[in-house]
């Protein structure tokens, strides 16, 4: 596979050939999740829908006019929900929000451009939405991967992912950084854009976003160790995908009596939090 970056829809990104870092983060617990992720219809939830819906109004607004609307139906019946599946399915694509979770949608990102540093990076005119092809060296996999916004920012390129949270307070943000993986797709990404494109500096930096009142923005830089932990696990993620592919042999969790140890001695040993 050639190294390319260019912009396209999201239905021609579906199509390309190339892994997914959302999909191998859905299978890091073992091989046997990998491949039951790899194979497994892409359903999203309510959290992703709201998410999304946030991401186009802070970022396209015209596409969010397009796809996202605010339910007029009763959810709450069985007619109610036929009316809105039956809607749904003549027009791929589009998001239906309750009406609290619309405005929720529109508050959550009219509140970055309440920031000094939103209105800066919300301003610059930026690469969105563009689509990442490449081979991964160490493996030989077929990646690809789409980009929220990539822009130019004091002098220097900025890679930017936009996050709704709970919580994007210091603390709150690190643990969700590690239980989503959110540093194997920064790391996952600006390797590839080192692939298809020149080999120069670029600086990652996460949008995180409060999804509930006062909607609270912080701008996260993964370090250099975080983003290297996080190369490390979508290594060890492609290699387990290399390696089911060429075998067919996708194990599960060790198949044996295993140590169950303390959080405490789990951290000393290895390096995991507790």
């Amino acid at each position: 596979m050639s190294a390319e970056l260019r912009a396209m829809s999201y239905a021609d990104y579906e199509a390309l050939p190339g892994v997914r870092i959302s999909r191998l983060l859905a299978g890091r617990r073992s091989p046997l999740h990998l491949r039951h992720a790899l194979s497994a219809p892409d359903c999203g939830t309510d959290a992703t829908r709201f998410g999304t819906a946030v991401h186009l109004a802070a970022f396209e607004e015209a596409q969010f006019r397009a796809q996202v609307c605010a339910s007029h139906w009763n959810l709450h019946t069985n007619a109610g929900r036929a009316e809105r599946d039956a809607w749904l399915a003549g027009r791929p694509g589009r998001i239906v929000l309750s009406p609290a979770d619309y405005a929720r949608a529109r508050a959550t990102a009219a509140s970055i451009e309440e920031t000094t540093t939103g209105r800066e990076l919300l301003k610059e005119p930026a690469l969105a939405e563009a689509a990442l092809t490449w081979t991964d060296a160490t493996t030989g996999v077929a990646c690809k991967g789409r980009l929220d916004r990539m822009l130019g920012w004091h002098g220097e390129t900025w890679v930017l992912d936009l996050k709704t949270c709970r919580d994007a307070g210091e603390y709150s943000f690190r643990y969700a950084v590690e239980d989503y993986g959110y540093h194997a797709r920064a790391a996952f990404y600006l390797d590839g854009l080192d692939a298809a494109m020149d080999k120069r500096q670029r600086r990652f930096c996460w949008i995180a976003v409060e999804s509930d009142p006062p909607h609270a923005v912080a701008f996260w830089e993964p370090s250099d160790a975080l983003l290297q932990a996080g190369r490390e696990l979508y290594g060890r993620l492609l290699g387990w995908y290399k390696r089911g592919l060429e075998t067919g042999v996708w194990p599960g969790y060790p198949d044996g009596p295993e140590p169950l140890v303390t959080w405490e001695e789990s951290r000393n040993q290895k390096g995991e939090r507790p």
